[in-house]
């Protein structure tokens, strides 16, 4: 976000995609002479995913839970650059980092909605339901997280052939399940 260009008219310098990447660049080397900076390696790994860079992401977030090992977010964080690395598919090794993640932490919002994106590849669509619905207790109603788990985890059961909520039923689904996002703050379930 602190290198993102500036908008339009509002007087101040527009950053370019090479300063971006330079600025990149610095951090990357200042992390060599700061090894155990996790606040440097968590915006490095952010840094490459919304430049999609996802290998170097990937390699970002290992050190990062290596330093960070009892934290899910680094480890929902590692699974969703794997995911991106391997097609978007959250298939093996990301499955394994959010289980690993979820037991740190079971409320854990990233770690839950890329979760249930796994179950629902796999057309376990109750695991996936559960997974949503989890995170529809712990966002407020109003929130487009909540709204956005609650219509996933409505396709989800209708897909195995369950009920979905009062508050949906009968509407269709807005959009298909979300994959993994190279978003640095995306939580979105769909």
């Amino acid at each position: 976000e602190a290198a993102a260009p500036a908008v339009a008219g509002s007087g101040e310098p527009q950053v370019t995609s090479e300063q971006i990447a330079e600025m990149v660049e610095r951090l990357a080397q200042r992390l060599k002479d700061k090894p155990d900076d996790v606040e440097g390696w968590t915006m490095l790994g952010r840094s490459y995913m919304v430049l999609n860079r996802y290998a170097e992401a990937r390699t970002a977030y290992e050190r990062l839970v290596r330093l960070r090992p009892n934290d899910a977010s680094p480890l929902a964080d590692l699974a969703d650059a794997v995911a991106m690395v391997q097609n978007r598919s959250l298939a093996g090794e990301p499955a394994r980092l959010l289980e690993q993640a979820l037991k740190l932490d079971p409320n854990h919002l990233k770690s839950l909605a890329l979760a249930g994106t796994e179950a629902f590849d796999r057309k376990d669509y109750l695991q996936a339901a559960r997974l949503w619905e989890r995170i529809t207790t712990l966002e407020p109603a109003d929130s487009p997280m909540h709204q956005q788990a609650r219509a996933s985890a409505d396709e989800a059961r209708r897909l195995a052939g369950g009920s979905t909520s009062q508050a949906n039923a009968g509407r269709p689904p807005t959009s298909p399940p979300a994959s993994p996002s190279s978003a640095t703050n995306d939580l979105s379930v769909r």
